[in-house]
């Protein structure tokens, strides 16, 4: 079990043996003295290992407090235990789900939707802990059990064949009921995830549907997810509750017929059968538990299991780099590259440049095109299904990752920031850069200025998702995110999309200061924003239709043409 360890169930057993005999010792100890009280008879006959016929009645009562005590800090133990496996699995699963996750390749993190991966660490971990929780109850119940059983073996064989046959026809009757429960729990976990998934689809279209007037339809949409939750949640609540209880009353049942078993065949004396009876009625209760628990882990499999698949689909496709060091980025080249997402569709087709250092590279074409797929071969989020993607000339599955990242930086064109403050979203937790490497950023993304006169500066908080900034401010605040680190290779997606002129300006005065430093891919539509790119190439149907500078595109490239013609009627 993911977290628990060995040492803390072999504990768990032994206190939970050292209660349950205590127990049993304490019960047969209360049928001796309340004999002993009653005057029917001075004490135990049976023989076995307890008769206290010769033991005063002070002792006994110094004996049965004794053994009370013993046993509440055994069971104490027990519960710390039990709650100690419970956590150490939620947060060792939790750890290991979210590593697993930060850790594998691209095209499974993309794959992911956010609303499951939030419902992973969150519900179903929850019940996942749970999974943990009833396993060790299992263990305890089932142990106090035993030690009853052992304890009616000593008082009376007899009895202890009645109790394993009592718990194995219970547990046969009710087994389809718990089979049904675990049915009912998956059902309530898959519909938990559906749920979360519309509640964040609802989240993140608020604002076109109160635009587009659709408030009420998602309204019906998220009632009609949350009643097929309910529906599974209700079955499975009724079967966890109508299993303990029916196990009770045929336990009773039984218990009654096996009593009067015992009187008709006159076994055991008066003492004997007090002792066993007392035994019995205590092992309904753990039998119960064990039932109980047993029903409990039916409808807690399906989400530890879906917990445990998730962390193992992250580590079998964990990311995997090479051992060569790259020592600085001198040329790009892409020597025939496909790439397909599905093995059939290539959404690019037998692509082929080269870059050099200090190159500004447009990236341009219809909507998919593959501009996207290029950018992410390019950062080796994705490798080449055919062909080389070489980096200095060695390829790029061979380079060490902890030595390639450190030299990239991305401007999506969403500009996405931490909840925190503005040198915090600059420094992007990664260590090692001061106060003048962030002020210089913002300098260069032409945003130090504007910082400094709000209130707080670099230090003010800009909100949940930077609320509190404009999108040119964001957009200014991801590009100084990216250069504070003196990257070599620099991409940036539609970096100018949400701006007018002047901010686009602005970005243009931030691209041209990385000229001769950094090799520079800038994804755009605008033929304003593609001015500054040394060489620009067209992607068309996955495939490169040209690759030359500015000038000579607009007479060799019908797109690039259109584009520019576009523009111009702006």
């Amino acid at each position: 079990m993911t977290g628990a360890r060995a040492w803390k169930f072999v504990l768990l057993s032994v206190l939970s043996a050292l209660g349950g005999f205590a127990e049993a010792a304490v019960l047969v100890l209360v049928v001796q003295i309340a004999l002993r009280l009653a005057r029917s008879q001075s004490g135990l006959t049976s023989g076995g290992i307890f008769s206290t016929d010769k033991l005063a009645l002070s002792t006994l009562f110094v004996l049965a407090a004794s053994l009370c005590v013993v046993r509440s800090i055994a069971f104490a133990g027990s519960s710390l235990l039990g709650a100690s496996i419970s956590t150490k699995v939620m947060v060792s699963a939790r750890t290991q789900l979210f590593s697993g996750f930060i850790r594998a390749s691209w095209p499974v993190q993309s794959s992911e939707a956010q609303s499951h991966l939030q419902d992973l660490t969150t519900t179903q971990m929850v019940a996942a802990a749970s999974y943990a929780l009833v396993v060790a109850g299992i263990v305890t119940s089932g142990i106090n059990f035993l030690t009853l059983l052992l304890s009616a073996v000593a008082v009376n064989p007899i009895a202890a064949v009645v109790m394993v046959a009592i718990a194995g026809i219970l547990f046969v009757v009710l087994r389809p009921l718990s089979r049904l429960a675990k049915q009912q729990s998956l059902a309530q976990s898959l519909g938990t995830t559906e749920y979360g998934s519309a509640i964040s689809q609802a989240v993140n279209l608020a604002q076109e549907s109160r635009v587009f007037h659709v408030d009420d339809e998602f309204d019906s949409r998220l009632k009609t997810a949350a009643n097929d939750v309910a529906v599974s949640y209700y079955r499975a609540q009724v079967l966890n509750r109508l299993v303990p209880t029916t196990y009770q009353s045929l336990a009773l049942l039984l218990v009654v017929g096996a009593l009067w078993f015992l009187h008709e065949l006159h076994i055991g004396p008066i003492a004997g059968i007090g002792a066993v009876v007392v035994l019995l009625v205590r092992s309904l209760s753990y039998g119960q538990l064990l039932q109980g628990a047993y029903n409990d882990l039916q409808y807690y499999i399906p989400y530890a299991e879906r917990v445990e698949t998730a962390i193992e689909t992250y580590r079998r496709h964990e990311l995997k780099g090479g051992t060569i060091a790259v020592g600085g980025l001198e040329s790009l080249e892409l020597d025939r590259v496909s790439y397909s997402y599905d093995g059939e569709v290539l959404a690019l087709s037998d692509i082929s440049f080269a870059v050099g250092r200090g190159e500004i590279v447009g990236i341009a074409g219809p909507s998919g095109a593959g501009k996207s797929t290029l950018v992410e071969i390019l950062l080796r989020l994705r490798s080449p299904t055919r062909g080389r993607y070489l980096v200095n000339g060695i390829p790029a599955d061979e380079l060490d990752l902890e030595s390639w990242y450190p030299r990239l930086a991305l401007v999506r064109q969403e500009a996405r920031l931490l909840t925190g403050t503005v040198e915090e979203n600059i420094r992007f937790l990664r260590d090692g850069f001061d106060d003048d490497d962030v002020a210089r950023a913002a300098r260069m993304a032409h945003l130090e200025t504007e910082i400094l006169t709000r209130p707080g500066g670099f230090a003010a908080a800009i909100g949940d998702r930077g609320g509190a900034l404009s999108g040119g401010q964001r957009q200014r605040l991801t590009i100084a995110r990216a250069i504070i680190g003196a990257p070599e290779l620099v991409i940036l997606d539609e970096p100018t999309s949400a701006l007018d002129m002047i901010g686009e300006s602005v970005i243009h005065g931030t691209l041209d200061a990385l000229r001769g430093q950094a090799m520079v891919f800038v994804v755009a539509h605008r033929p304003s924003t593609l001015r500054i790119c040394d060489r620009i190439m067209i992607l068309e149907h996955g495939r490169l239709a040209a690759f030359d500078e500015p000038g000579n595109l607009a007479s060799t490239s019908p797109f690039f043409k259109q584009a520019m013609e576009l523009s111009r009627l702006d």
